[in-house]
């Protein structure tokens, strides 16, 4: 393998971590922080929750 290999393949890595960040953070603003939910607010949210979905079902059909 050459220098100019593993510069890539390491460019490729980044490029993959930064993704995963990324993805992890949208995936994190969908649901409410633990203690939130821990604070009496899982009925609330699981409403909401089951609201949005039924929405997005609408939408798609």
């Amino acid at each position: 393998m050459t220098l100019h290999q593993t510069s890539l393949d390491f460019g490729k890595a980044v490029a993959q971590h930064k993704s995963l960040l990324l993805l992890i953070s949208h995936l994190r603003s969908q649901y409410p922080n633990l203690s939130h939910l821990e604070a009496g607010n899982i009925a609330q949210w699981l409403q909401e929750r089951k609201d949005g979905l039924f929405e997005k079902l609408l939408i798609t059909k």
